[in-house]
């Protein structure tokens, strides 16, 4: 009876640790930094993280992403995700995959997702740029490879694969397009932790 009651006990303890681990994925700074910096046209830009995210499918953690944006002014007439989605400011995703995906899986997740945010004639507006986008991806994601993508001033959207960058589009229409999928009405995560940092 006393070794059934240590077993139950072990048994609870591990399960209890589970549980822990999975409330940790979701912890701010559990994979990300606080800040990111890089040049952009020969000056040094600086982004504050403004929250963490994770991605789900089918109750299967995919990846875990963090938002960062520029310092500055804010347009408080608006939600933060208008104001995000709205201004000019140098803002960047960060991804870090929590599992190995087939390459056929990311294009047509991105390309859902489009769809899902876009109205049939918006997508097919922006057919050329998705398109584009979609072809930067052309290697398994493996578990652990961090993805970047920054939207800079114009419009501008460069995609970084493990430290490199593949390609850029310069389209306003786009970038916001990208940008919703986590940030707008219809995002793949839970949005409000990623602005839960800003003010």
């Amino acid at each position: 009876m006393y070794a059934l009651k240590l077993a139950m006990i072990g048994c609870l303890t591990l399960l209890s640790a589970f549980a822990i681990a999975e409330v940790r994925e979701g912890v701010i700074d559990e994979f990300f930094p606080s800040e990111v910096t890089f040049e952009y046209e020969g000056k040094p830009l600086r982004l504050q993280m403004t929250g963490e995210s994770i991605r789900k499918k089918f109750f299967v953690n995919v990846y875990s992403v963090a938002h960062y944006l520029q310092e500055g002014p804010f347009d408080s007439g608006v939600s933060k995700f208008q104001a995000i989605l709205n201004d000019d400011k140098a803002k960047q995703l960060t991804f870090k995959w929590l599992r190995t995906v087939e390459v056929a899986k990311v294009r047509d997740g991105y390309d859902e997702s489009f769809k899902k945010i876009l109205s049939q004639s918006e997508y097919a507006q922006l057919k050329n740029e998705i398109t584009q986008f979609l072809s930067y991806y052309n290697v398994e994601v493996r578990k652990g490879d961090e993805h970047i993508l920054r939207w800079l001033p114009r419009g501008n959207i460069e995609v970084i694969i493990k430290g490199n960058q593949v390609g850029n589009i310069i389209n306003p229409a786009f970038a916001k397009a990208l940008w919703s999928i986590w940030l707008g009405d219809k995002t793949v995560v839970d949005r409000e932790k990623l602005v839960s940092l800003l003010q």
